[in-house]
């Protein structure tokens, strides 16, 4: 049964608001745990995070964009957090690959959110996981992570 345009709306919506809200919860972990790695075992400043935004598309262009938040500190060699909420058009090649592509005329619209987390100790595993919402004629969630 399709959804009704309000709905979807919505959905959209609180899927976007929420990978932000994780996003913020995310940063106040990860820079609390800085905090709390000191010395002697780990030197330096705790790191904090610094966010850009960043757009997709031309300048011309609103095809969404979102938020990359980076941080180098004393117990993460590097952390992104990085939040989007883009749309457009698939090609046409990749539209038969992806569920109700065919039916929206190839237009998409996605949020998500990604992770990629290296601490300095070697013993600790990377962390690299993204999961978003995707919506053609269809909508669902995806992703995927894995510890290195």
């Amino acid at each position: 049964m399709p959804m009704k345009a309000d709905s979807l709306t919505t959905r959209k919506h609180l899927a976007s608001q929420w990978f932000s809200d994780l996003q913020s919860e995310i940063i106040a972990s990860l820079e609390s745990l800085e905090d709390q790695a000191s010395p002697p075992l780990y030197q330096g400043e705790a790191g904090r995070f610094e966010k850009t935004k960043w757009l997709r598309g031309k300048e011309s262009e609103d095809l969404g964009g979102g938020t990359m938040a980076l941080l180098k500190g004393r117990l993460f060699e590097k952390a992104g957090v990085h939040v989007s909420e883009v749309h457009g058009e698939f090609t046409e090649a990749f539209r038969a690959n992806i569920p109700g592509a065919n039916e929206s005329d190839g237009q998409f619209w996605a949020s998500g959110i990604s992770l990629i987390i290296h601490p300095r100790n070697p013993r600790i595993p990377a962390v690299h996981m993204n999961t978003r919402m995707i919506v053609t004629s269809r909508s669902w969630f995806g992703g995927g992570a894995d510890l290195t």
